[in-house]
């Protein structure tokens, strides 16, 4: 193993729980490590995109009652570098247009210093960017002034068309906390606070006991410590020991550098391990995030099981493990048959067996974050009981 590069994984990782430690200690900061509840945990599927972009429509609109007024959508405007002192506009949620089935996420439109503008806002929390839509979105824009182009994504990934500027949820989180902050007087504070927990909770996984505390980081942190990295090669072995790590720095690496080209390698022997444990499978349409990898079994016409490891840092008794985790997700497609079966997976001793398993029946899927990456074959064991309980009870 490298020697030089594990110290400047080390010191990342240090910095990384510094932040978490000042943002657990700042009751103020709406981040699920220290608030309760998010805004849309308890909602049936807590990645549901409209519900994130209709709030967001809401909050961009000055006329509507969270007393913020437009400065939040000047925010938004001085992240895209623009500055203005007037401001004149409608917002539109789910702004349907043409004979073609187009449909902006969220749409502004008015004027800007007595000049005509418009926002559109294409927003995905699972899914990815259909076919030929944004050059539907381009042709209806095409004789409209001042527009706007923004693809908002979890991991600020870039849209097919370089006319769509890039921007992420947590860019959106940043803005509302500078707002709120700068003002917490105003009746829409604790609103906007829960709303900034669910981003973070429900479309970045951060929980208080297992998240990537390196996504708590500033661009230009990372970055600094990415230039460290550019010209070295590593290992598998330091893939496994620090993969949170790894994979954000890999974001602010160039394309051809050599840190790149070893993160490729280690996520294809990873690819081939999955393989080698649990078989090649049909594969369903992945979950979007790169930080996953994924296998799907179609177990029938409507239910699947997906096994895959997620990088997360395991938060306990004040130690921050860094690995990769195993997971079982399995969807029975309806959230009464889950509430109804609960008991009897906890019957078969999997929250009992595991300290750090999750069990969340808020959405589709029950969700069981088990153990260490090293300890496949185990998973499997105990995800061939729950198949073989739950044929059992239905026969």
């Amino acid at each position: 193993m490298d020697n030089q590069i594990e110290k400047i994984l080390k010191n990342l990782k240090q910095e990384a729980i510094n932040i978490y430690q000042e943002i657990k200690e700042n009751k103020n900061y709406p981040h699920p490590i220290n608030m309760p509840v998010g805004l849309f945990d308890y909602l049936e599927n807590g990645r549901l995109e409209t519900a994130y972009t209709r709030t967001l429509a809401y909050l961009l609109d000055a006329k509507a009652p969270h007393g913020y007024g437009d400065e939040i959508l000047r925010k938004l405007l001085f992240h895209c570098n623009i500055k203005c002192e007037k401001l004149d506009y409608s917002v539109y949620p789910e702004f349907c247009f043409g004979q073609s089935d187009g449909r902006f996420d969220v749409f502004v439109q008015g004027e800007k210093d007595n000049q005509p503008f418009a926002i559109a806002i294409e927003a995905k929390t699972d899914s990815t960017e259909g076919k030929q839509q944004l050059k539907i979105y381009n042709e209806y824009l095409a004789d409209k002034s001042g527009v706007i182009k923004l693809y908002l994504t979890t991991d600020g990934e870039s849209a097919s068309n370089k006319e769509w500027k890039s921007i992420s949820w947590l860019n959106i989180a940043d803005i509302l906390i500078e707002v709120i902050q700068n003002n917490p007087k105003q009746v829409g504070y604790a609103f906007i606070s829960y709303y900034i927990s669910s981003i973070y909770s429900q479309l970045y996984g951060h929980k208080t006991n297992c998240l990537n505390i390196y996504q708590l980081l500033e661009d230009d942190i990372l970055q600094e410590y990415a230039n460290q990295l550019n010209d070295k090669n590593f290992e598998f072995e330091l893939f496994e020991q620090y993969p949170s790590a790894i994979f954000m720095l890999h974001q602010y690496t160039e394309s051809d550098s050599k840190f790149d080209e070893s993160y490729d390698d280690c996520v294809q022997k990873l690819n081939e391990h999955i393989s080698d444990i649990w078989g090649k499978y049909k594969d369903k349409n992945p979950i979007h995030n790169p930080q996953t990898w994924n296998q799907y079994i179609t177990l029938g016409e409507k239910e699947y099981l997906n096994i895959g490891i997620t990088n997360r840092v395991l938060i306990e008794n004040k130690e921050f493990k860094d690995g990769l985790w195993w997971f079982a997700d399995i969807n029975f497609g309806s959230l009464e048959l889950k509430i109804q079966n609960l008991d009897k997976y906890k019957n078969i001793g999997i929250i009992e067996k595991y300290k750090n398993t999750d069990i969340d029946i808020s959405g589709h899927n029950i969700v069981f974050f088990l153990q260490k990456y090293e300890k496949g074959d185990s998973l499997a064991n105990e995800v061939n009981k729950i198949l073989k309980f739950k044929e059992e009870h239905n026969n």
